[in-house]
C-alpha cells in the first residue's frame, strides 16, 4: 500500500464526490449523524480506554500491538457503521428547493468535502491514537 495520507486522502475524495452526486440538503443530514458518532465516540472512549488494560491481560496475554488493533478496529468499526448508516438509511432532509447551479453545485461540493474530511480524519484519528496498528499487516506505509 501507499503512504497514509494518500489512504485517507482517497477516503475523503471519495465521500466528496458521494456528497455532490446527492446533493447538499441529504449531505447536510448525513453531516449531523456523523458529527453525532464523533461526539459519541468520544464520550466512550476514556472509558473504553481505561478497559484496555484488563483487555491486555486477561485477552490477548499482554500483547500491546494485538490490544492497539483491537481497540482501533472497535472504534473504527462502530463509526463506519454509524457513517454507513447514516448514508444508506433515511437521514434528515431539510425542506425547501435546493439552490440552482452554480451556487447549489457548490454547496453540495462544499459540503461533501466536509463530510469526507471528517471521516477519513475520525478514522485517521483512531490508527494514530493507537500507534497505528494497520502498519503491522502492511496496509499502512509510515515515512
Amino acid at each position: 500500500m501507499g503512504p497514509v495520507e494518500a489512504i485517507f486522502g482517497v477516503v475523503a475524495i471519495f465521500i466528496t464526490l458521494i456528497g455532490f452526486a446527492r446533493g447538499y440538503p441529504k449531505e447536510l443530514g448525513t453531516t449531523i449523524i456523523i458529527l453525532a458518532a464523533i461526539f459519541v465516540l468520544s464520550f466512550i472512549e476514556e472509558r473504553v480506554l481505561n478497559l484496555s488494560g484488563t483487555i491486555q491481560n486477561s485477552l490477548l496475554d499482554g500483547d500491546v500491538d494485538a490490544t492497539n488493533l483491537l481497540l482501533s478496529m472497535l472504534f473504527e468499526v462502530l463509526f463506519i457503521v454509524a457513517v454507513f448508516a447514516s448514508y444508506a438509511g433515511i437521514t434528515l432532509d431539510f425542506p425547501g428547493r435546493p439552490a440552482r447551479p452554480p451556487q447549489g453545485t457548490l454547496i453540495s461540493l462544499a459540503v461533501g468535502a466536509l463530510n469526507g474530511y471528517l471521516i477519513a480524519g475520525t478514522l485517521w484519528y483512531y490508527q494514530d491514537l493507537f500507534n497505528y496498528p494497520l502498519q503491522s499487516l502492511g496496509l499502512v506505509q509510515l515515512p
